[in-house]
């Protein structure tokens, strides 16, 4: 069976929490986004191991366009759009 709307991975954080804050930073854009079900294991507090962060397929490049483009509205005069 053919999954409809694949998620793919767009990020490996180096931990969970660092994953999340790529997370918000996308849910921040309005980009759809997940962290990978098996490497958060909320249970047990956040996880120290790697943790993937996901996006439809359909969402893949307006996603890595945000990510690469994180940071540069502190060198942009105020005002300045994207």
């Amino acid at each position: 069976m053919v999954e409809r709307n694949p998620w793919v991975v767009i990020a490996e954080e180096p931990d969970q929490l660092s994953a999340e804050v790529v997370l918000q930073f996308l849910r921040g854009h309005a980009i759809p986004v997940q962290l990978a079900a098996g490497d958060a294991i909320s249970f047990l507090g956040p996880s120290m191991l790697p943790t993937r962060v996901l996006v439809p397929k359909e969402w893949e490049q307006e996603a890595l366009v945000a990510l690469e483009r994180r940071g540069e509205a502190d060198l942009r005069p105020p005002g300045d759009v994207l």
